[in-house]
């Protein structure tokens, strides 16, 4: 397969999310899935991926995504933590 195909190939699944996302205005938890499978599909046909190796690169996905999830959650309870306490007034007065 051409160098252009496979490149033709690997936007397809952008495409997909951001058409669903932006143009039909579906939620991340149902458009992700389907760019997903998008991704999936173009992997087994255009680039000839074993299916285990497929599902090994999703689940290696997934522990990469929980990991973002984890630091993104900790910023957030640190920040509703300092609201609550009084800490983000004392900061600010420091900054001042």
């Amino acid at each position: 397969m051409s160098i252009g195909m496979l490149a033709l190939l690997a936007v397809i699944p952008i495409v997909a999310a951001l058409v669903l996302m932006v143009g039909m205005r579906w939620p991340a938890t149902r458009a992700m899935p389907v760019a997903w499978l998008a991704c999936a599909v173009c992997g087994l046909i255009g680039w000839k991926l074993d299916v285990m190796y497929l599902l090994a690169l999703s689940l290696q996905g997934v522990v990469v995504a929980v990991g973002v999830l984890i630091i993104v959650f900790g910023a957030i309870l640190i920040l509703y933590t300092l609201e609550k306490s009084g800490g983000m007034e004392t900061i600010q007065h420091g900054m001042q």
